[in-house]
């Protein structure tokens, strides 16, 4: 699935939960970050995760800590290469894709 096409499944909650692990969530946070400025970014994410949890019957899985404290690290890595694709993006931070992630206890 394209970048485009996953954040639209995500927004629209037509994403089957077995289709969004750990490594849909950094991807579609960093088309976000990409778009938006942070802020914005970060309440078009965290409220699409809720609605997606509420849409998959477990709304108590959001955890806005982690979510701000994710996407804190995903814009510090884009802030260092502004101009990588995702593929480039992906390649060059696997530590990203680690869950549960070892970053969140740094």
């Amino acid at each position: 699935m394209t970048g485009e096409r996953l954040v639209e499944a995500f927004e629209r909650c037509t994403l089957p939960a077995e289709a969004f692990r750990h490594a849909q969530h950094v991807e579609v946070g960093w088309h976000y970050l990409r778009r938006y400025p942070a802020g914005t970014a970060f309440e078009r994410y965290s409220s699409g995760l809720i609605r997606l949890a509420t849409h998959f019957g477990a709304p108590g899985k959001y955890d806005e800590d982690i979510t701000r404290r994710f996407l804190e690290l995903i814009r510090g890595r884009i802030e260092r290469a502004p101009d990588q694709t995702w593929s480039d993006f992906r390649e060059a931070n696997p530590d990203l894709f680690e869950w549960p992630s070892p970053l969140l206890d740094r």
